[in-house]
């Protein structure tokens, strides 16, 4: 199943999980699956997704492998691939499995607590930790992102925790880019950051692209079908009426400008528009060369304020079919937490206690 474009519901995917009995998790390292071939137990594990621009991680407690008579961890055991580079796979489900993570092994603890079993914790972050170790002073021959973003993450070493990459953005050709001792992390955020991207990776596929404002939910989530709980906060202090962009046409020397306005709705009343009456934010981008600049940056700005309006937090029962960088409905708790949010993180949590998904979402708008 493609998690970026699927559509499901929870009727769906209650026939699908059976009930949603017995919480099951594959952890495969380097090709080995250490569930159904080393019969591996986990006490727990942990998967922190996100469509920001940080890394997403995994963490996990191996336990039962440590052999005290030997003083050493089984060798035939989970502990011979456990090692820090190695590529690992996280899929999660009851029986049937989706993969939600793909990645490395980063940090390795072995640890041997006073009045428990010694454990083995393990740390995983997506390739996006190696772009971090990419430095460079150059100029590239690319004019534009897109062919340049597809160059970076398809060399070595990131490409080999990489199973695929999708750019896709709309831009106008320029001069060759420059990277000034940046890292190629670093870069290719502030890049994103810019024009108003996404940047993140999601089961070994890397995203670059403008934001999904108007896509099809994945799903509807509502009481006793999926939700467990759930908060909506709804925040004014941010938010402005006006956004403008301010830069100089190198042709001319003259100054250019465009504007943006909100276009959400905040209140039921008319408390949000006296709030937002009058207030504006001017911003100086010596990037700006014409007024269509302008004004599409201005958006880019307006969007990122209107963003922080509406944070939705839920938890669910465990689907690993949720995912940041999806759409998704919620309805029959209140008027205010009923239409479509944006997932933007995700916590998959698979412990004794059972199987549960926790997830932040926006909203621009009531």
């Amino acid at each position: 199943m493609d998690l970026m474009t699927a559509i499901t519901s929870y009727t769906v995917l209650d026939l699908k999980y059976q009930g949603f009995r017995a919480p099951t998790a594959h952890v495969i390292v380097d090709g080995t699956d250490l569930t159904a071939k080393l019969k591996t137990n986990f006490a727990s594990i942990t998967a922190d997704l996100s469509a920001g621009y940080e890394s997403s991680g995994v963490s996990f407690d191996v336990i039962g492998e440590y052999r005290p008579d030997q003083t050493e961890f089984d060798t035939a055991g989970a502990a011979k691939v456990l090692q820090l580079g190695a590529k690992v796979e996280l899929k999660l489900g009851y029986i049937r499995t989706e993969t939600v993570f793909v990645g490395l092994i980063t940090d390795v603890t072995y640890d041997f607590p006073e009045d428990d079993e010694p454990t083995i914790h393990v740390e995983c972050m997506d390739a996006k930790c190696l772009l971090m170790k990419m430095q460079r002073l150059e100029i590239r021959a690319e004019k534009k992102i897109a062919p340049l973003v597809n160059a970076l993450l398809g060399a070595a070493p990131v490409s080999s925790y990489l199973d695929g990459k999708t750019v896709s953005l709309t831009e106008t050709e320029r001069e060759p880019l420059p990277i000034n001792m940046d890292s190629d992390y670093d870069f290719l955020v502030r890049q994103a950051q810019y024009m108003g991207c996404e940047f993140f990776i999601l089961a070994g596929k890397a995203y670059f692209r403008q934001p999904s404002l108007a896509a099809t939910p994945l799903m509807t989530l509502e009481p006793r079908h999926g939700i467990l709980s759930a908060s909506l906060s709804l925040r004014g202090a941010p938010l402005v009426k006006k956004v403008t962009v301010v830069g100089v046409d190198p042709q001319s020397d003259k100054a250019v400008s465009g504007s943006a306005s909100a276009s959400g709705k905040y209140g039921t009343g008319s408390g949000a528009s006296k709030m937002l009456s009058g207030t504006e934010r001017t911003y100086f981008d010596p990037r700006t060369a014409s007024a269509k600049d302008a004004t599409d940056r201005a958006k880019v700005l307006m969007r990122g304020i209107e963003n922080q309006f509406g944070v939705l937090n839920c938890t669910c029962i465990g689907l690993p079919e949720i995912v940041p960088g999806r759409w998704i409905s919620i309805k029959g708790l209140s008027p205010q937490i009923t239409g479509k949010f944006y997932i933007v993180q995700v916590r998959h949590v698979l412990s004794e206690s059972g199987f549960t998904t926790t997830f932040e979402a926006r909203t621009d708008s009531l």
